[in-house]
């Protein structure tokens, strides 16, 4: 059982995954929560950070970039589902 959350496909890299994971970095002070990134997002930013610096390619155009960034929600959902079991 995730955390889950309702969010446009666009903002989540195409609707892969329900399950955010919840918060990455809650916090709490006096007069709100405040959420910040999801789990998802941060492993996802992770991934595709490390993918973009294994990568010998110094220049991507708009199609590569997407890719890069589908593949890292891929696995930033597998790490969640991996957390689940």
């Amino acid at each position: 059982e995730g955390f889950v959350e309702s969010r446009p496909c666009e903002a989540t890299g195409g609707c892969m995954s329900e399950n955010t994971g919840g918060p990455a970095f809650p916090a709490i002070d006096n007069w709100r929560v405040d959420s910040g990134m999801t789990l998802r997002d941060y492993f996802a930013a992770h991934c595709m950070q490390a993918s973009l610096g294994a990568s010998l390619q110094m220049n991507l155009n708009a199609f590569q970039a997407a890719q890069y960034a589908k593949f890292a929600y891929m696995a930033a959902d597998a790490m969640l589902q991996a957390r689940q079991t």
